[in-house]
Formats: structure tokens, sequence, C-alpha cells
């Protein structure tokens, strides 16, 4: 987490409670007897659900998506959402959705199906975001370097 996820105002812990608490607790379980005995200890789905998420950024990496379809952060370049979404369909045939703050590229949303609980990136699918759910121009969007 300390490479992956880290807050843009430098208040990593601030950064990481809010997404436990908006997204962990989605995954979380009130009825520890979900777990098989010998794999649940006192927190262990927080553990799971930073785990996993660290491995789905692993997997469906964006910043490289976009690198190889030749978008790289750049204060001069522009481009298209159409250019986004290709780059991503291209890697995993699947969109992702965009969302800009005046003009730049801000986030990148990836959407996926799971069964149940789930402690492994890889029993996870990724689908087409929601119709029209991306957020950004749809030309001139700016990726600034970080």
């Amino acid at each position: 987490m300390n490479q992956y996820w880290l807050a843009l105002n430098g208040n990593d812990a601030q950064l990481w409670s809010h997404e436990w608490n908006k997204h962990g607790t989605c995954v979380s379980t009130l009825n520890p007897e979900c777990y098989p005995k010998s794999a649940f200890s006192e927190h262990q789905d927080i553990v799971d659900f930073f785990s996993t998420t660290t491995d789905l950024f692993d997997k469906y990496n964006v910043f490289k998506a976009l690198e190889e379809a030749g978008i790289k952060p750049d204060v001069n370049a522009r481009y298209s959402l159409q250019q986004l979404k290709d780059a991503v369909r291209q890697k995993w045939g699947k969109e992702a959705s965009f969302r800009c703050r005046s003009g730049a590229l801000n986030e990148a949303w990836i959407y996926f199906h799971t069964a149940g609980r789930s402690t492994s990136a890889d029993t996870f699918v990724q689908v087409d975001p929601l119709t029209g759910d991306n957020r950004c121009p749809t030309q001139n969007i700016r990726y600034l370097p970080k």
C-alpha cells in the first residue's frame, strides 16, 4: 500500500480509512463463520480487503495500459476520451470509466463481478462500466505527471 495507494494530500492513513469505511465494509463479515476457522483471525477481513485491492491494482494497472497505448503523462499532450477507453479495452477487453477534474485525468474505475466472498484478484471478472459513467470531456484531456 505504501507503493501503490498513496494519498494526494500526503495523509495515507486517512485515505486508507476512507477506503475501508466506504468499500471494505462491503466485503467485511458480521459472521466470522463465513471464514474457515483456520483462516480467520481478528481483523482478517481488513487484511484481505487491502491485499485483494492491491492485487487487483497490480493485475489491472491502468497506468501501464495507457502507457502501452502511447498515452503518457505530459503537461503539453492532450488525449480524447475514446483513446483512454480504447487503451483499456485493448488491454483487457473491457472499458474503464474515467473521471476528470478541470479537464485533467483524475481517476480510472474498473468494474468487476464476483460471487460471494473473494480474497483473490483472480476470482474477479471485469465487466463494462455503467453506460455514461465517464466524467471527462470527449476531447483535450490532460494527463498530468504526478
